[in-house]
């Protein structure tokens, strides 16, 4: 009965902070993270969908939570990537995180305020959809606060509204209006890949080598991945001294 009072919590949060008066009152992304930062006892929330080898960001509840998913991808290593990776849920605390991915704890301490992580794979109807629920705590200890089953449950809940966002943004009578598919940062993520296939073309690798060799070259002069690439493909980083 508490867990289905945590969902019924969780569609009126999405009620309660979606902007009132016309286009303004879309679903997006945002709104369904911000929700479950109301509902949950985390800081952030942020939701991506991978696709082959990256994953594009759809919506954070604020700035934090999008520099720790970029800082995540930047690597290519972390607790949400892991959730995904293996399809099950996890809530990592600080010590699990600076054992397991080093790197993405020294990122993680030093951009943002966060200092543990859970990651929920989003499933409907029991099958993976290829998005995830990432949640940011600034305590290190969020797994002493917050039940996996409860988190499960808001997932649940978010998973049905985004599937339903993605199935009306795409073959919608209103496809043209959903503005969110084309914010900034999924647009920022999908410049990666022009930059990998510069790289591809300019050298003999595969679409594999080419990112990673991209997310090295970002790592080692302090950017992001999508910096990194935006950079790359206006010319002012030249392919030479990504590919070494």
């Amino acid at each position: 009965m508490h867990l289905v009072g945590l969902q019924q919590r969780y569609l009126k949060a999405v009620l309660d902070v979606r902007p009132r008066g016309g286009d303004a009152g879309e679903l997006t992304p945002a709104v369904l993270s911000a929700a479950a930062v109301r509902v949950l006892p985390v800081t952030a929330a942020g939701i991506s969908l991978s696709q082959k080898l990256l994953r594009v960001p759809l919506g954070w509840s604020d700035a934090s939570a999008a520099v720790a998913e970029r800082q995540q991808t930047t690597i290519g290593d972390g607790p949400c990537l892991s959730a995904i990776a293996q399809g099950q849920s996890l809530i990592a605390d600080a010590p699990s995180i600076e054992e397991r991915w080093p790197p993405y704890w020294a990122e993680l301490e030093r951009r943002t305020p966060f200092r543990s992580v859970a990651s929920l794979p989003l499933r409907v109807a029991d099958q993976l959809t290829g998005a995830a629920l990432d949640l940011y705590a600034e305590r290190p200890d969020l797994s002493s606060v917050l039940a996996l089953d409860e988190a499960e449950e808001v997932a649940s809940a978010l998973a049905g509204l985004l599937l339903g966002m993605l199935e009306e943004a795409y073959y919608g009578d209103h496809a043209l209006e959903a503005s969110w598919i084309d914010d900034q940062p999924a647009v920022d993520r999908l410049a990666v890949w022009t930059a990998v296939g510069l790289m591809v073309s300019a050298a003999d690798l595969d679409d594999a080598d080419a990112l990673a060799r991209l997310r090295a070259f970002a790592y080692s002069n302090d950017l992001s991945l999508d910096d990194a690439a935006a950079q790359v493909v206006d010319r002012q980083i030249p392919l030479r001294a990504v590919l070494g």
